[in-house]
């Protein structure tokens, strides 16, 4: 089977692309699993007092990184795809709901 080459003309384009893919993103995402969980136990985020994750897709390591991280320091995550940032920002206000946290996230567009 031929792979399929898409080209994108723009950052619109390829956001928009992003966007579509974002809400079955999480099914074929767990083939990462392994790596983000190897990846973020390699880095002391203990010791971090900011910590930026470019492209958190749907936001598995938000978890795991919530609970490794101080509580002192900043996390920013971003996304190229803002339907990702904001199923993101739902799989983490979920998380904290359950372990009795409030919510004092911020989101920006």
């Amino acid at each position: 089977m031929e792979e399929e080459n898409t080209t994108f003309k723009n950052i619109i384009e390829l956001e928009q692309s992003w966007n579509k893919f974002a809400h079955t993103y999480q099914m074929h995402d767990s083939a990462m699993q392994t790596f983000y969980y190897t990846l973020i136990h390699m880095i002391d985020l203990p010791k971090a007092k900011h910590i930026l994750e470019v492209g958190c897709g749907t936001g598995r390591l938000l978890p795991l990184a919530m609970n490794l991280k101080s509580l002192d320091c900043t996390y920013l995550a971003s996304d190229l795809s803002s339907t990702m940032v904001d199923l993101a920002h739902e799989n983490l206000h979920k998380y904290l709901s359950n372990i009795g946290v409030s919510d004092s996230l911020h989101q920006w567009k």
